[in-house]
């Protein structure tokens, strides 16, 4: 049975993993309709495909999430360098709290938890779960409108 530490050690690999996963399929959405809309969009009388402003208007936004989903990413790390920096300086303060030249080796054995009503560890799972959702609806988007230009009749 594992215990807390494992557990959370294991949260941390996956949630890594997953990030690592976000950002690349992110970005391969932003290379994918920004590649689209940068071939599709040439003049009418002009060599290449033109594509319908419906569907430029689409692939712009699918773009548009996509670049979110990856500034969310940048902004969980964020939140947690914040949160990471606001534990240490609590940590300082109990440490010369509850330390004095008698006990130096007190100081390796003193913990302190994250405070979890603090804004940016909040901020570290809210964002965590937006860039989620967006690159859903981004991909979910992107897939519903191949399909219709796919199979629209002109």
């Amino acid at each position: 049975m594992p215990t807390d530490t494992q557990l959370i050690a294991r949260l941390d690999l996956v949630t890594d993993k997953l990030s690592t996963q976000v950002r690349t399929l992110a970005v391969g959405l932003l290379a994918f309709a920004g590649g689209l809309l940068l071939t599709g969009v040439t003049k009418p009388n002009s060599q290449g495909i033109q594509l319908p402003t419906w569907l430029q208007l689409r692939l712009f936004s699918i773009a548009t999430l996509a670049l979110l989903t990856l500034l969310f990413d940048v902004l969980q790390y964020v939140s947690a360098y914040k949160s990471g920096v606001e534990t240490r300086t609590r940590l300082r303060r109990k440490i010369a709290a509850e330390t004095n030249e008698d006990a130096p080796a007190t100081v390796n054995t003193i913990e302190i938890g994250y405070d979890e009503n603090s804004f940016w560890y909040k901020g570290i799972t809210a964002f965590f779960w937006l860039k989620i959702v967006l690159l859903i609806s981004a991909t979910v988007w992107l897939t519903i409108v191949a399909a219709v230009f796919l199979y629209k009749k002109p």
